[in-house]
């Protein structure tokens, strides 16, 4: 974990962007419990981990569940950020096109902000001749939602700075 926590520290900038302010997180409603609160689990690890498998899985319901109605994405298929749910489903179902599979390598909770480390396969990487990239993830959970989902990639891994520097070359669908 102490490599995930200096690229942290490093790249702050990144890790900083827009996160919803105390007072939106604090009034976050939602039409029912995610599967991960509705039995109870707060547990910001557990939360991240359930929707990636969710994810995996292609249930874009379930996945949008697990987060607050007014929650930030902010990774490749969002660039500066997509707020709210119907803007995350998009890209969610755009990842789900994609076959999309994260594999969890190692993920911690760090006062609610769940820091993680991910291989990712997906066909935009294939399309690149790339077998799998390395992704790191800052993702915050209040109240058993997450409120922002953060990711970038880990350009210290050779096939990873391959496929992030043909992505920008790469037209999306």
């Amino acid at each position: 974990m102490n490599r995930i926590c200096s690229f942290v520290l490093r790249e702050s900038l990144i890790f900083a962007s827009p996160s919803p302010s105390p007072k939106s997180v604090a009034s976050v409603s939602s039409p029912g419990p995610s599967a991960s609160s509705a039995a109870g689990n707060t547990d910001p690890v557990t939360i991240f981990r359930r929707a990636i498998d969710v994810r995996n899985g292609g249930d874009v319901e379930e996945f949008i569940r697990t987060f607050a109605d007014d929650a930030i994405r902010i990774d490749r298929p969002c660039g500066a950020g997509c707020i709210g749910k119907e803007a995350i489903r998009k890209t969610t179902e755009e990842d789900i096109r994609g076959h999309i599979n994260v594999v969890v390598l190692a993920a911690g909770n760090a006062g609610g902000t769940v820091i993680a480390r991910t291989e990712i396969r997906n066909d935009a990487a294939k399309a690149q001749g790339i077998d799998r990239i390395i992704s790191l993830y800052a993702v915050d959970v209040t109240e058993g939602r997450i409120v922002s989902w953060r990711s970038v990639p880990d350009v210290s891994d050779a096939q990873t700075a391959q496929f992030a520097g043909g992505a920008a070359a790469t037209p999306r669908p």
